[in-house]
């Protein structure tokens, strides 16, 4: 697996200060090389490491989970065409997937580096199946949420909150204060020199494993 190497924060620090496209012509194969392939090598090293404990994600390809770093500008007052990071959403059936299944997340940008996972931003239906799992027995998840691993790799379970909850769910929910959650996540924010690390792709593979209880009870199935 090609490492990153410094030229990928090199990169996109002049990025920040030349987003055009005509610079981007004139970088495009230090682009490739230094940025793209490192990052689609690294990401494809990773699913292979996290469907070693999460079978559901075996078969994907970089393809499925990388985000494009060209920037949808049409409803964006921002006209920049580039994002200043590249990212991916490992999820079971890919990132378009990730309002239906707990995944895993990370972007490596100018400025940190990024990693977490859970539940973001999960369709009406799949906040539905997750709020009824909680009311009906919560315990796994709070023992998961408890287990050392968890909570020396990640503290605690984020994730914005309803301040109007479904009627169905008002009363459990002044039992279970998470099923004020309408999204269910964990997460990192380390120094962009982060991705030198030479057990970079061990260290995230730790990390994910930590989360793999939370992760399985945030899973309700398709809905």
């Amino acid at each position: 697996m090609k490492q990153f190497n410094q030229d990928y924060i090199d990169f996109f620090t002049e990025l920040a200060f030349n987003n055009e496209k005509s610079w981007f012509d004139k970088n495009r194969k230090r682009y490739e090389q230094s940025v793209r392939e490192p990052f689609k090598e690294f990401t494809k090293a990773l699913i292979n490491e996290i469907a070693k404990f999460n079978p559901a994600i075996e078969g994907l390809a970089p393809n499925n989970v990388m985000f494009r770093i060209n920037r949808d500008i049409r409803f964006s007052k921002d006209k920049t065409p580039y994002n200043t990071w590249l990212s991916a959403a490992i999820v079971p059936g890919g990132k378009k997937a990730s309002d239906t299944a707990p995944g895993y997340y990370f972007r490596f940008a100018v400025d940190k580096v990024s990693i977490g996972g859970g539940l973001f931003g999960p369709s009406k239906p799949v906040l539905f199946a997750v709020r009824a799992k909680l009311a009906a027995d919560s315990a796994p998840l709070h023992a998961a949420l408890k287990a050392k691993e968890f909570k020396d790799t990640w503290g605690e379970l984020g994730g914005e909150e309803n301040k109007i909850i479904p009627k169905e769910f008002k009363q459990a929910a002044t039992k279970e204060l998470l099923i004020r959650k309408k999204s269910f996540m964990y997460w990192q924010e380390l120094p962009e020199q982060t991705i030198l690390r030479p057990d970079l792709l061990e260290w995230m593979t730790s990390s994910f494993k930590a989360a793999q209880h939370v992760n399985n009870y945030l899973n309700v199935g398709p809905s």
